[in-house]
Parts: structure tokens; C-alpha cells; sequence
């Protein structure tokens, strides 16, 4: 059975594969090797996987490594660098550098809308070193933006996601019975309207205010300050439920909140609930995570909070015009109690969001291009 060898830096490229992977067991030998961090989230799933520090992966470029010498995949599937830069983020770039070593077929994936440069190449890096021989990115928009910054197209290929895939087909339509089941389970009230706040490590991976114009301490500040002025009956109602990213201080942000002595009632919840919390959410609102964009095409109403934005949209559903930056204070006062209080502004703001468009066959599209590699290599 040919062998398939996957490396991902971070949870969100695993997490977008990871339902392909299942149906690629049937046909390949999958082996899976990763990060601590993407380590921890897919055994916590019972998934078998290596972690690639232990294996001798970090700080350097490994091109001699045993282990791999020893599995010689068929193929190799990574993700991309780290933006945080920490040195067990850029061992994709071992795997590619030992695929070309042995002519193995390689695909890096990109799954998100930005950044694209600084995900194959280091600051001080005029050209990348080594490049996988395939990109395969989440949809056009990203194809196309590439192509401008200088990427070949014939490297790049649109396979989508399967995780959007998933999610497009399977949790769109809500159940009442199974939103109260879940607000149970959770401890929330059947009445209790659920904003879901989606943090994310914006300070770590990108700097500070005065860099960004936000970070996620003073976006999470700054929408606990709107709650407050809220109506009293609607605040008695009302649940903020925070749910930090996996890279993210949670110390630090549950001090954050407690600090801004918020008169309603909140709750932390860990990621690995995510999809459950979207589920039930009455409204989601984030910076730019990649779950905003899968809430919108869960068909939940979703609200993007940029105040001060000093850089590029990174956000593909702002991009489209799915869903507006909140990028003022005043905006902000307006927009966000507008979406708490009126019902019918959040079903405007769900027929907005159809406009936003995923590749609907990424589980057949990667299964083609693995295929295809994996035959034309003669291995």
C-alpha cells in the first residue's frame, strides 16, 4: 500500500484535512507527524501521530533524518511555515527539502487568505530556499493573489477544504431539540441568547496595537464595554461565551475580562467545542479567525471586529463582501447592539452571507491530486 506522509505546523491546516484524511485510509498508509500542539488536538481525537521534535525535527534543516529514510512516503503533505516564527514551526520546510532529496511528490496547503510570502520564506529570505512541487490552496481568491505576488501557477492548484467541505453539508440546518440539548450540557439556559466571542494570538502572530490597530485584549475590552451598556433585559438574557485559541494566554485573557468587571454573564470554552458553540451561537463575533469564515458557512450571522485596522483584509468573507470590519468604536456601539437586539438585522445579515462561495468537491479534488502524484512518480 503506498504511503501518504502528512506534517502540519498548526491545528487549523490539520483540523481542514483532517476529514480527507479519514477517507484516505481506505486506499493509503497514512502517517501523521506534527507539532506538540498538533500533537495534543488530534490524539485528544484518538488519532495516532508522531511528534516530529522527538523525531529530531527543529531549529535547523534536517535533510538526513532516519526516520524518514525509513518510512519513505509516497508523498509528503505538509502545511506552511508558522507566522509566529518559533523554530518547531518551520520543519514543513525539512519535509520539502528531503521529498526533493528522495524525488518524492510534495504538496504544501494553504488555508487562509493572507500572508502568503511570509509562508514559505523567512524575513531576512530574498527567495525560499526550497518550495513543495505543488501549492494547493482554499479557493481562487487565494490562487489569484499568489499568481500577483510572483508564485508560477502551474505550482498552484484550488482543492479547497474538506473541513468547509464537511461543514457546508452536514451542520447547516438547526435543530431546536438538539441547541437545547447542547446549551444544557454546557450549562446555559434554553432563553439565553449566546454571543460567541473567537479569540485569537493576534499580538504573538502579528504585534501590538500601535502594528495591527487591534489586538485580541483590546477587541475583547472593547465588546465588553458595548455589552454593558446594553438594556437590562437584554443583558439578563445574554451569555458571552469566550473561546481562546489554542496559541493564546488564557491567564492572561480570563484576567482581561474579569478586569473589565463585565454585568452579564460569560463563560470560557475550549476550541474543541467550537463547532458545537457556533451551533448554538446567536451571533458570532471575532477579529479574523478562520472561524468566523466557518460560521458563515454554517449559516450563522457573524460579525468582524477590526477597530483601527492598520493592514490588508485577511478575512476571505469581508474580501467577498459576505460580512463587514467593524473598524470604529462608533461602529461598533451601532452594529453590535443592532445584531443582539433586532432579529431581523441578523436574518439581513445571513442573506448577505450566501454570497460566499467554498469549492464544494475539495474531499475528490485532493483525493485526484494525491493520486495523480503518487503515479507519476513510479514509486
Amino acid at each position: 500500500m503506498k504511503k501518504v506522509l502528512f506534517c502540519f505546523q498548526q491545528v487549523g491546516g490539520a483540523n481542514a484535512l483532517l476529514p480527507f484524511i479519514e477517507k484516505l485510509k481506505l486506499n493509503y498508509d497514512v502517517i501523521i507527524t506534527g507539532r506538540k500542539l498538533v500533537c495534543e488536538n488530534l490524539r485528544i481525537r484518538g488519532i495516532k501521530v508522531f511528534d516530529y521534535i522527538e523525531l529530531g525535527f527543529v531549529d535547523h534543516i534536517n535533510k538526513d533524518s532516519k526516520w524518514f529514510e525509513n518510512i519513505l512516503p509516497n508523498i509528503v503533505v505538509t502545511d506552511t511555515i508558522n507566522l509566529m516564527r518559533t523554530p518547531d514551526g518551520i520543519v514543513c520546510r525539512d519535509f520539502w527539502f528531503l521529498a526533493e532529496k528522495y524525488n518524492i511528490p510534495s504538496i504544501a496547503y494553504v488555508d487562509s487568505w493572507w500572508g502568503y510570502k511570509e509562508r514559505f520564506q523567512m524575513e531576512m529570505e530574498k527567495f525560499p530556499p526550497v518550495l513543495p512541487d505543488q501549492i494547493a490552496v482554499v479557493d481562487d481568491v487565494v490562487k489569484d493573489a499568489m499568481i500577483s505576488l510572483g508564485f508560477t501557477e502551474c505550482r498552484i492548484s484550488v482543492l479547497g477544504s474538506p473541513r468547509f467541505e464537511i461543514l457546508a453539508t452536514s451542520l447547516r440546518i438547526r435543530d431546536v431539540e438538539k441547541i437545547n440539548e447542547i446549551k444544557k450540557k454546557i450549562g446555559l439556559r434554553k432563553e439565553d441568547f449566546v454571543l460567541v466571542f473567537v479569540s485569537q494570538p493576534i499580538e504573538k502572530a502579528m504585534g501590538s496595537a500601535e502594528i495591527c490597530g487591534f489586538t485580541e485584549r483590546t477587541t475583547i475590552c472593547a465588546i465588553i464595554e458595548v455589552l454593558k451598556e446594553l438594556p437590562k433585559q437584554i443583558k439578563g438574557r445574554l451569555t458571552l461565551i469566550i473561546v481562546p485559541h489554542p496559541e493564546d494566554d488564557i491567564r492572561e485573557l480570563k484576567k482581561i475580562v474579569e478586569n473589565n468587571k463585565p454585568c452579564f454573564r460569560f463563560s470560557f470554552k475550549d476550541m474543541k467545542l467550537s463547532l458545537d458553540l457556533i451551533y448554538i451561537a446567536d451571533l458570532i463575533v471575532g477579529m479574523h479567525s478562520i472561524l468566523l469564515t466557518e460560521a458563515v458557512i454554517m449559516q450563522r450571522p457573524v460579525l468582524s471586529v477590526q477597530l483601527n485596522q492598520k493592514r490588508e483584509e485577511i478575512l476571505a468573507t469581508n474580501m467577498v463582501g459576505a460580512t463587514t470590519a467593524i473598524r470604529t468604536k462608533e461602529q461598533l456601539i451601532t452594529l453590535l447592539s443592532k445584531a443582539i437586539i433586532e432579529e431581523s438585522y441578523r436574518k439581513s445579515m445571513l442573506d448577505r452571507q450566501k454570497v460566499f462561495k467554498i469549492v464544494p468537491d475539495a474531499s475528490e479534488r485532493w483525493a485526484s491530486k494525491i493520486n495523480y502524484l503518487t503515479d507519476i512518480s513510479g514509486r
